[in-house]
């Protein structure tokens, strides 16, 4: 197997590693496999989160003509139990965890535009969607998704201001607070 992607908990509590045909792996802080489990399809993006009991998100994608498009959020408790799983309202790239394992933000682009959603995770470890910021125009370029604090930023192109011709190419750095509101809107 291959390796696809690596996730480091903020506080170096975990190690998450994602290897070809759906593999993943969960190491302790002294870098100590404590498991590994085969998922149903290939891993987009990991995240992990910090903590005693640090909490592993998943990305993956079942198969291209779901009617879901295929793509699930998993999350994993530090012993390797799925403790939840949803399919995503839009095409996701990318996702990011905040430090607590309480917040997961996802981030894609594909054919019904540009989209970036928040979903908490509460006491029993259940994913809930809470709020989604979409733009219909498909994007040239994805940006990172970066969360800072209470902060989460993300570029998204071909965002029109009012009264611009869609033919007209804008990109904006959005700055969104932890409910999905934008605090900060910088046209590039």
């Amino acid at each position: 197997n291959d390796i696809l992607d690596l996730a480091v908990a903020p506080d170096s509590s975990a190690v998450v590693m994602a290897l070809t045909q759906g593999v993943l792996s969960f190491f302790d802080e002294n870098f100590k496999e404590k498991w590994k489990k085969k998922l149903g399809g290939e891993i987009v993006d990991i995240v992990v989160s910090g903590g005693p009991q640090p909490r592993t998100a998943v990305l993956s994608i079942r198969r291209i003509n779901a009617k879901d498009g295929g793509q699930r959020l998993l999350l994993f408790d530090h012993e390797g139990r799925e403790t939840d799983s949803i399919s995503l309202p839009a095409h996701v790239d990318q996702i990011q965890i905040n430090p607590e394992g309480s917040l997961v933000f996802a981030y894609g682009n594909g054919p019904q535009g540009q989209f970036l959603g928040g979903f908490s995770i509460d006491g029993q470890s259940k994913i809930k969607k809470d709020w989604q910021y979409q733009d219909p125009h498909y994007a040239d370029f994805t940006s990172r998704l970066v969360l800072s604090g209470e902060m989460i930023v993300a570029g998204f192109e071909n965002v029109f201001p009012t009264g611009q011709k869609p033919s007209q190419s804008f990109s904006h750095l959005f700055f969104f607070n932890l409910q999905g509101k934008v605090v900060s809107d910088v046209p590039i």
